[in-house]
Parts: structure tokens; C-alpha cells; sequence
């Protein structure tokens, strides 16, 4: 005699994603765009000015629009990075004390490189 009456959507609630997927995928769409404008600007930045001398890379960065994109590259950029770090950590290791090291790494690598970006810019000025 069959005494499980849960409806077959019942037994599998819980196993799976659960729809935080959506807010990931907007997350790295958006800063994957954000890295794209960044890109440009760099590109019109290296072309158009003196950024191979450490003087003419001081006085550009010294202006405080170039110094805010500069700031955005550096934010867009780790944080796009540490979206793609996370999931490739959590989709293909399974243990979680190695899951766990491998994401503090990842969350030291980038907030700590963003930081020292930014204090480096912030010096600048």
C-alpha cells in the first residue's frame, strides 16, 4: 500500500536552485557592459595621451574624471571577476573545507586588489 501521498513537486522542493541565479546572471551582464564602457574609455585614454611616462600617467589620473573612470574599471573589473571566480569554485568543487578556502581566496584576491587599486588612484590625487 502506497502511504506517500506528497505530490511529486513536493518530494523535489528544495533540491536545486534556488532563484538566485537570476540576480547572478544580471550582475555579470551588467558588469560585464560597465567593463566594456571602461575598455573604451582606456583605449581612447592610451591613444590620445601621454600614459607611457610615470609623469603623464600622474598628471592624467590627477584629473578627477579620469580618476572616477579609472575608480569604476577597477570596481566593474574584480567584481566581474569575482562573480566568474565564484562560480566556477562552487559549480566544480565539491568538498566543501576546500569550496570554503577556495572562496575566501577568491573574496581576498579580489576585494584586496580593488582596495589597493583604489588607494593607489587616491594617492595620486
Amino acid at each position: 500500500m502506497n502511504t506517500d501521498f506528497k505530490t511529486p513537486e513536493k518530494k523535489v522542493a528544495g533540491y536545486g536552485a534556488n532563484r538566485s541565479g537570476l540576480g547572478h546572471w544580471v550582475q555579470q551582464k551588467f558588469t560585464a557592459i560597465t567593463n566594456l564602457v571602461c575598455t573604451l574609455w582606456f583605449l581612447y585614454a592610451s591613444l590620445f595621451h601621454d600614459l607611457g611616462s610615470y609623469e603623464g600617467a600622474v598628471t592624467f589620473f590627477s584629473n578627477p574624471i579620469n580618476a572616477a573612470f579609472a575608480g569604476l574599471s577597477v570596481v566593474s573589473v574584480f567584481f566581474h571577476a569575482k562573480l566568474g571566480l565564484t562560480m566556477v569554485c562552487e559549480d566544480y568543487i565539491s568538498a566543501k573545507c576546500k569550496l570554503t578556502a577556495a572562496l575566501i581566496a577568491v573574496n581576498v584576491f579580489c576585494y584586496g586588489g580593488a582596495a589597493l587599486c583604489i588607494a593607489s588612484l587616491i594617492a595620486i590625487l
